[in-house]
């Protein structure tokens, strides 16, 4: 098995364990750091996936089907529409183009939010 696939069988475990959890009450500070946490990993988890969505981008393998974007291959084959396609695609494109801001998700201190603003804003015309 390939390291993508091993660590695709990690991030479905890990989800199955958050979704067996349940309607719980540790408490509101518990709750509160539950909340904010799985926000953080989702925002860190764009990151991790952004290189890897970059290759499959460029790769080509998603026409291989006779799609004829990738947004299009994506948005079919993760049940999503088309235009939160392009932004995963277009996030992807931008993480690799700032690597500051990667690292900054990564660690928790910026967010996807922020990659979508600094990307509208770090463009060719505003340099």
């Amino acid at each position: 098995m390939s390291a993508l696939l091993d660590a695709l069988v990690l991030l479905r475990a890990a989800v199955d364990g958050v979704l067996a959890l349940g309607d719980v009450s540790d408490g509101e500070a518990a709750l509160h750091d539950f909340v904010v946490g799985v926000q953080r990993e989702q925002h860190r988890l764009v990151v991790a996936a952004a290189p890897a969505v970059r290759s499959w981008e460029r790769s080509g393998v998603w026409g291989l089907d006779g799609s004829l974007s990738a947004a299009s291959r994506l948005a079919v084959d993760s049940r999503t529409s088309r235009s939160t396609a392009r932004r995963v695609l277009r996030r992807a494109r931008c993480l690799q183009e700032m690597p500051v801001t990667a690292v900054a998700v990564a660690n928790g201190v910026l967010s996807t939010d922020h990659v979508d603003l600094f990307a509208r804003a770090n463009r060719p015309h505003r340099r």
